[in-house]
């Protein structure tokens, strides 16, 4: 299917955790390839999920989406950020939305609360604009933990915080992390390619 954003269809493949392929696992963690892994995952990986079936991170992003009311598109249609998770997605707490790039998955308590079939076919029923990102938060909502933002620390975070807009380093200011353990570069543009925020970490193990 099309994908919305600059997404590639592969980021969907990680629907596929839902799926009999992965039927003999109890407990997943799946990693996004846009990251650098600076600390344990171990930790993360040994996380008490409190009775949840996944846990993951707040898309910060949505921070400066909502603040600025940039408009998001379905179907041609602008939403902002925030109707969109509770007009669109049918989410009630749009601070639970969480980015899908570092996840830690109980795949049985998943699959004792979401088939495959109900993955595949909340994917086909519109074409969303954060894709499999949207499906995970939909079928999942209320059934994540939120973990701490350290073990997916996005990029646009040390953005926000350098930026010359006070207004926005004040959005960003209790993200602030000097002991973050997965730098995750989202966006089109990537330290390999151009100039990022953080793109430094990734020229120093690049270089080794």
């Amino acid at each position: 299917s099309d994908v919305g954003c600059y997404y590639a269809v592969e980021t969907n493949y990680r629907l596929l955790l839902f799926s009999e392929l992965f039927q003999n696992y109890r407990r997943m963690l799946y990693l996004d390839c846009d990251i650098i892994v600076t600390g344990d995952v171990g930790e993360l990986f040994d996380v008490d999920l409190e009775g949840k079936s996944a846990a993951g991170v707040e898309d910060v992003g949505f921070r400066w989406l909502a603040y600025t009311k940039r408009a998001i598109f379905l179907d041609h249609k602008p939403y902002n950020v925030l109707n969109y998770c509770t007009d669109v997605l049918g989410i009630k707490d749009p601070g639970s939305y969480i980015n899908a790039g570092v996840l830690l998955f109980d795949l049985e308590k998943c699959r004792q609360k979401v088939s495959f079939r109900d993955v595949v076919e909340t994917l086909h029923s519109r074409n969303f604009f954060y894709n499999d990102q949207d499906v995970l938060n939909i079928l999942l909502e209320g059934n994540i933990k939120q973990v701490d933002c350290k073990w997916n620390y996005m990029n646009n975070i040390a953005f926000y915080l350098e930026c010359d807009r006070k207004e926005f380093r004040e959005l960003y200011l209790d993200l602030r992390r000097e002991d973050y353990r997965i730098i995750h570069y989202i966006s089109a543009k990537k330290p390999w390619n151009g100039e990022v925020p953080m793109g430094e970490v990734w020229q120093k193990y690049a270089d080794e």
